[in-house]
């Protein structure tokens, strides 16, 4: 793949997740942070999209983004996002997945 490619990294307004965009932004790829929480300071080439990783929708715009400024290349998820919000209350022996029933 020639020229650059565009990586979505959740959770990169600070700490681990923006040393992952930094690093990736360094090596000449586009970035798009998808995070709640507005980054700490600008970075080039990496571009904030405010939204959860939780949320589907927030996700697909992200992507689209990503993809828009240039071949979308990979994802990156970093951010924390629990699908049992109970979870720390629970012995891990008690914990189940869900999904939906049809």
């Amino acid at each position: 793949m020639s020229g650059p490619s565009s990586f979505v990294v959740t959770g990169a307004s600070g700490g681990v997740g923006g040393a992952i965009a930094t690093h990736l932004a360094s090596l000449g790829h586009v970035v798009v942070n998808l995070d709640p929480a507005a980054p700490d300071h600008r970075i080039d080439r990496v571009h904030h999209r405010q939204g959860s990783a939780a949320d589907s929708a927030a996700a697909l715009a992200a992507a689209e983004l990503a993809e828009s400024l240039a071949p979308l290349a990979g994802w990156v998820n970093n951010a924390s996002v629990s699908g049992m919000p109970d979870s720390p209350r629970r012995p891990p022996a008690r914990w189940r997945l869900s999904s939906p029933r049809t």
